[in-house]
């Protein structure tokens, strides 16, 4: 059993979004469900606790994903980053981080231009938060 330190074992195998992560998330066959594989992904699920862990190893289920993300044809869900990409380091808009990064749900393309907050998938804010001007859609 390797160790970082005498308190800190190192595990075997690291998530896909640690470093030298090789753990990919993998989508459910079948009728089963987030539900049924108990993974809390909204505040409601699980009041208190983060659920960013779950958010990173969830996989939508089989079909609601294009079958070919690389295909410039196949559909981007867009998500607008109402503080912009400046705190984030080296982040671009567009869909070149998710490629990057190997992100299992690469069909999406980073937006920061808030006149698109109509169209976005998603609205992300960082840092504060201030009650946006903008009526949130159904589904966003």
């Amino acid at each position: 059993k390797t160790t970082i330190s005498a308190d800190l074992p190192v595990p075997p195998a690291l998530p896909w979004y640690m470093e030298r992560g090789v753990i990919r998330p993998s989508q459910s066959e079948g009728p089963q469900t987030r539900e049924k594989q108990r993974l809390a992904l909204f505040p409601e699920e699980d009041p208190g606790q983060d659920r960013i862990a779950n958010q990173l190893m969830y996989l939508p289920p089989h079909g609601s994903l294009p079958s070919n993300p690389s295909d410039s044809s196949s559909p981007l869900k867009t998500i607008l980053m109402w503080s912009g990409l400046s705190s984030w380091g080296r982040v671009r808009p567009g869909r070149g981080e998710f490629l990057k990064q190997k992100c299992p749900v690469s069909a999406c393309s980073l937006v920061t231009d808030k006149r698109q907050v109509e169209k976005a998938d998603l609205v992300l804010f960082k840092d504060h938060f201030a009650k946006p001007d903008f009526k949130r859609r159904p589904n966003q």
